[in-house]
């Protein structure tokens, strides 16, 4: 038997850590405005979960590219509509609901605005619709990979990523979807693939020491936003914020090298395989815990002082609640499929 774990073992553990900085930088949000930008620990873990979508990205990079290259584009267009646009689309609609109920949402001309600015920074929906741009385009680069060796493929990545990044110091981006925005995130996708290629030596305690040094310039970089912010200076720092930003680029990429190296023993990879509902899902949770404020509230007299503490608990009640509303959601939908398979039958 082998002694290393199968990679997809490995890629579900990397979901799985990102998934729970996603739900860390959410939370962390609502009390970076609740302390009104006075607290340091809210920006640590600010910068340690900046890391949640650039990592979601190299992930697609590893998982798609090749995969869509495998079919004719219109079979990876329909497929992943089916599986990631139809269920993006239900849980727009949930969330729209949702805000006119409770009044963030009072002029129907804004869910306008939402279908066409692609929710930019709106929801966790902002970055599907970013994703879609993305998924358009990766059947054409699978292809063009094929097409050159693959140290030209490796040169070329580089130089795109080091453009993308450079190109978003420039760019006014105002749609999620758009070429300006979702091209400059390419470049993640694309250096998640050719990282994936990389056959890195397995050493446990390398790669945990570059996971831990990396989440150490995460929490370094939103640690000098925070001291800037403290002198007057604004939070959305061109330099410093955002997955742009050279300290969350080579944070980042060192978190994933360093779980590239690891050997992983065990995972929750049961969790993995309800990650896109979780993701679409935690939000939603989150407003609704945050609006009725009464397990929020409780949490909060608890640790009074402790916004660490609270974050952390927080992250783990929405990550649960969200997980129970994707395994429900999964089901239904594996249910509606056998239907379908058996009309189909008949």
């Amino acid at each position: 038997m082998s002694k290393n774990p199968p990679r997809n073992k490995v890629q579900r553990h990397k979901i799985n850590y990102t998934l729970i900085m996603v739900i860390i930088t959410h939370v962390a949000d609502y009390y970076l405005l609740k302390t009104e930008m006075q607290d340091p620990i809210v920006f640590l873990f600010e910068g340690i979960s900046h890391c949640a979508n650039p990592l979601f990205l190299m992930l697609t990079g590893a998982f798609a590219l090749e995969r869509s290259g495998g079919v004719e584009p219109e079979q990876f267009w329909k497929k992943s509509f089916f599986k990631l646009g139809s269920p993006t689309i239900i849980f727009a609609v949930i969330y729209w609901v949702a805000d006119i109920y409770v009044g963030a949402i009072t002029n129907p001309l804004r869910i306008c605005k939402d279908i066409a600015t692609g929710f930019y920074q709106r929801y966790p929906h902002w970055y599907m619709s970013m994703l879609s741009s993305i998924y358009f385009v990766l059947p054409f680069i699978a292809r063009a990979k094929k097409s050159i060796s693959e140290r030209t493929y490796r040169k070329a990545v580089i130089a795109y990523f080091v453009w993308a990044m450079v190109g978003l110091y420039f760019d006014e981006v105002q749609a999620s979807w758009t070429i300006g925005l979702a091209m400059s995130y390419m470049g993640y996708v694309l250096l998640g693939n050719i990282l994936k290629d990389w056959h890195f030596k397995k050493n446990n305690k390398i790669g945990t020491l570059l996971i831990i040094l990396g989440s150490f310039i995460l929490m370094l970089d939103y640690y000098i936003i925070y001291l800037m912010v403290q002198q007057g200076g604004d939070y959305y720092n061109k330099f410093l914020w955002g997955y742009k930003a050279p300290l969350v680029i080579i944070g980042t990429l060192m978190v994933y090298i360093g779980f590239n190296k690891i050997i992983v023993r065990r995972s929750f990879a049961g969790c993995a395989k309800y990650s896109f509902y979780i993701y679409l899902s935690h939000r939603l949770i989150m407003n609704v815990l945050y609006y009725y404020r009464i397990v929020p509230g409780v949490v909060e007299q608890w640790f009074e002082g402790h916004s660490g503490i609270v974050i952390c608990i927080m992250t783990a009640l929405v990550f649960l609640l969200s997980y129970m509303v994707a395994v429900v959601v999964s089901s239904i939908q594996g249910w509606l499929l056998r239907q379908n398979k058996l009309m189909t039958i008949q």
